[in-house]
């Protein structure tokens, strides 16, 4: 719609997982592996314990180098405990894990035929695209993202639908996934008819994603 996402690259074998883990001052003999909270700690072989943020690939690429699921302790559980060339990986995990939410997005528009939508750009006054939540204080709106990471929850059915919040106000999850809050100079029907004509279909629970609230209602940004 605005451009597409960074594509998704996965780690291709055990020496490039080394190279995204961290190695912690734990110990454990044997080819073990453990997940919790995201995070995903093994042996390397000669005792040494590596931690590497959760991405969907890397437990078949330990399962393939014959490492079995076991006990070990996951460290990192507190956030102020993590070094920051762990936050690195963690952020680094956290966009290629997107990123393949986008791709998966992607092939569920393709088979129920969701285009990219061609909308005139010069009607648009603003975009911002939200991941999780936005508070629109300027509209006392808060809105959720309306797709989550790794399609959870059922939220792929959202791919390629809109809502229509007013007269100049879009909520839109695009061909990939992605949540747009769009905003328009004049009204928002000509951007609506370009999306249907690309396959777009209303949302079915807008009020799910789209939360108006009273001025003096604190909600966080």
């Amino acid at each position: 719609m605005f451009n597409k996402p960074i594509r998704h690259v996965r780690i291709a074998d055990l020496e490039e997982l080394m190279q995204f883990s961290y190695q912690v001052i734990e110990h454990c003999e044997g080819k073990f592996y453990c997940q919790n909270n995201g995070q995903i700690a093994f042996s390397d072989g000669s005792g040494n314990v590596m931690v590497t943020p959760y991405r969907s690939e890397i437990e078949d690429i330990l399962k393939s180098a014959g490492y079995k699921y076991g006990c070990l302790y996951v460290p990192f559980s507190n956030e102020e405990t993590k070094p920051e060339a762990y936050i690195w990986l963690a952020k680094i995990a956290n966009e290629e894990n997107w990123a393949e939410t986008y791709e998966k997005a992607a092939e569920i528009a393709k088979s129920e035929g969701i285009k990219e939508a061609q909308l005139n750009l010069a009607q648009i006054k603003q975009v911002k695209q939200i991941s999780e939540g936005y508070n629109d204080t300027a509209t006392n709106t808060y809105y959720t993202a309306m797709v989550t990471k790794y399609l959870l929850h059922d939220t792929g059915k959202n791919i390629g639908t809109y809502i229509v919040v007013d007269d100049k106000t879009l909520m839109v999850c695009d061909e990939y996934g992605r949540t747009f809050l769009i905003k328009v100079k004049t009204v928002v029907n000509d951007t609506v008819n370009s999306l249907i004509e690309a396959g777009y279909k209303r949302t079915t629970h807008p009020e799910w994603y789209v939360h108006h609230y009273e001025s003096d209602e604190t909600t966080s940004n």
